[in-house]
């Protein structure tokens, strides 16, 4: 419910990229968590993080394209759910947790450059 709020913080791009590298952050620190309760409580904040991104990359999208875009992010996030816990399920036959922890972190923290490329354009643009 405090979504749309995040969005009058200031740029949804830098929004965006911050909420991805806190999100990502508290991945990884998922590998180092000493207890049941360390590992809730960075769960919890990495939910709290990662939560609002889809609405506002939704909303950034809805203002700039059609219908038909918004399907195909809808389709990925659908696919992304399915295809997620099948990799990651793979990934544990081989690997620790902490592996999978720190591979999903590093797969957020690729798409913070993406996040923010829009704003760097921009501020060229307008310097």
């Amino acid at each position: 419910m405090l979504t749309p709020r995040l969005g009058d913080l200031g740029s949804d791009r830098l929004i965006i990229g911050g909420l991805l590298t806190a999100s990502s952050l508290c991945l990884a620190a998922l590998a180092l968590a000493a207890s049941v309760w360390a590992f809730g409580a960075l769960r919890f904040l990495q939910t709290l993080c990662i939560t609002p991104v889809f609405p506002l990359v939704v909303a950034r999208v809805a203002q700039q394209a059609s219908g038909q875009v918004i399907g195909v992010i809808n389709s990925a996030r659908i696919g992304a759910g399915f295809v997620g816990p099948v990799v990651a399920t793979t990934m544990l036959t081989w690997a620790p947790a902490a592996a999978v922890y720190v591979a999903v972190a590093a797969i957020g923290l690729a798409c913070v450059p993406l996040a923010l490329a829009g704003e760097r354009r921009r501020g060229r643009a307008f310097s």
